[in-house]
């Protein structure tokens, strides 16, 4: 049942697929079966916020370029602490290019950079309070960072 939540921390499989699918197999699988990629974890966190935080690209761009994937209503999604999948997405040390074309990603889908979590900060401010130049730099580029270098044919 890809609407069941399955651990501890009321996950679904999409979830916890969004977590760990380098290929982005599995999302593509689990939302065609119906899984809800709006479904939100013990954290308020949607599936988009699970691939931002563990870096998993093919898994985010899967969610996002599914017709069964996150709409508007998730990309802009806040968890509990006011968090988007934008400020889960930045706060990492991640590699370049993978940062440039999530974000990118995120921001292409309306993701709103000017969103403030719970403690006042945009994911703007996340991504200079933890020293990732990449994410500052993909923030300015906008919807256009990372567009050369995402797809299938990019090396990770």
């Amino acid at each position: 049942n890809p609407h069941a939540h399955v651990t501890e921390r009321a996950e679904t499989a999409l979830h916890a697929a969004c977590r760990s699918d380098e290929s982005g197999d599995c999302c593509r699988r689990l939302l065609r079966a119906g899984a809800d990629s709006s479904a939100r974890c013990i954290h308020g966190g949607n599936c988009l916020h699970q691939a931002g935080q563990f870096m998993q690209e093919a898994a985010l761009i899967a969610l996002l370029g599914s017709e069964e994937g996150a709409s508007l209503r998730c990309v802009n999604m806040q968890d509990k602490n006011g968090w988007t999948p934008l400020h889960a997405t930045v706060y990492k040390p991640a590699q370049r290019h993978r940062r440039l074309a999530m974000v990118a990603a995120l921001l292409r889908a309306g993701a709103d950079a000017g969103l403030r979590n719970s403690d006042g900060n945009t994911p703007m401010d996340l991504a200079r309070a933890f020293g990732h130049a990449d994410a500052v730099e993909a923030l300015e580029l906008g919807g256009e960072a990372g567009a050369e270098t995402s797809g299938p044919e990019r090396e990770f």
